[in-house]
């Protein structure tokens, strides 16, 4: 049967696995995903769901809550019964706590729930010194980036051709236009989500999270407080240990992984076995409640 957001990763689904379901990053395309599912061969059948408005002329989900009910919906013509387990990639994951939350609500047991370096989006700003040393640390970066590229010369001949009318001024509306309907609608799918994701309020859970979060990221202390600074010297937010979670669930356990934000997901090893080591446990409990029930 067709499915609008579901899409099957594991090739080829092995029935009596466990099913993982997992969340993108804002963008909306599960493909980046394929090499969490390629690790789990054998341990668990792995499905994405792809945003809405990325393969058809739609609008995009307009609130973090819409986007999990549709999601769920499929999910439960798949697997009608929990648990349920699920995973969410950067902003995808404030969408698999709330396909959590509404299957909690709804009665249904959930199992793993998993984030991939996914952030709360409610850090503390910069205090001053903060600022002023993230300044310097940007500074440093994008010269070092320059110097290797040769973006240097590439900016003042920029610069220069503009004073002289030789260039024209980058107009990003104009260059959103002329891209591909492919990366329209990704664009567009991610203003939506970063828009909704700033209305989304934040439940309590009482459900353990497996937060991964990449160990190539650049940590700077300042007295007791830490953030990540990413390669691009952007980062804008104090970032907590457990990037914010510990609030929102009832524990959360860490683990660091190779990569950085970007690169996470290029060879999720470690990732992966944890992610089995989960699965199977929650697949245990869930056969013993069963039992006891009976």
């Amino acid at each position: 049967e067709a499915t609008r957001y579901l899409v099957p990763l594991s090739n080829p689904v092995v029935p009596g696995l466990p099913n993982l379901f997992l969340t993108t990053g804002y963008y909306g395309n599960v493909l980046g995903l394929s090499e969490i599912a390629d690790q789990l061969e054998g341990k668990a059948n792995c499905y994405g769901l792809e945003f809405r408005g990325l393969l058809a002329d739609e609008d995009p989900h307009e609130s973090i809550e819409a986007a999990a009910s549709d999601y769920i919906e499929e999910v439960r013509a798949l697997q009608p019964n929990g648990p349920y387990h699920l995973a969410g990639y950067s902003t995808g994951g404030v969408i698999t706590m709330e396909m959590a939350n509404q299957l909690v609500r709804s009665g249904e047991r959930v199992g793993v729930v998993a984030f991939v370096d996914a952030r709360t989006g409610g850090n503390q700003e910069f205090n001053r010194f903060e600022r002023s040393i993230l300044r310097c640390r940007s500074t440093i970066l994008r010269l070092r980036a320059f110097r290797k590229s040769g973006g240097i010369l590439r900016a003042i001949g920029r610069k220069v051709g503009r004073k002289l009318g030789l260039v024209e001024h980058f107009d990003p509306e104009r260059d959103l236009r002329e891209r591909p309907l492919g990366i329209r609608r990704s664009f567009r799918i991610r203003d939506a989500m970063i828009e909704s994701t700033l209305r989304y309020k934040k439940p309590q859970l009482n459900l353990r999270l497996d937060l991964f979060r990449p160990q190539e990221m650049e940590r700077i202390r300042t007295g007791l407080r830490s953030y990540i600074d990413f390669p691009d010297g952007k980062a804008e937010h104090v970032v907590d240990p457990d990037n914010g979670w510990g609030q929102y669930f009832s524990s959360v356990s860490v683990t660091h992984v190779p990569g950085n934000h970007g690169r996470i997901l290029a060879r999720p090893v470690r990732m992966a076995e944890v992610l089995a080591a989960r699965l199977l446990e929650e697949t245990q409990d869930s056969e013993v409640a069963t039992a006891s029930q009976v």
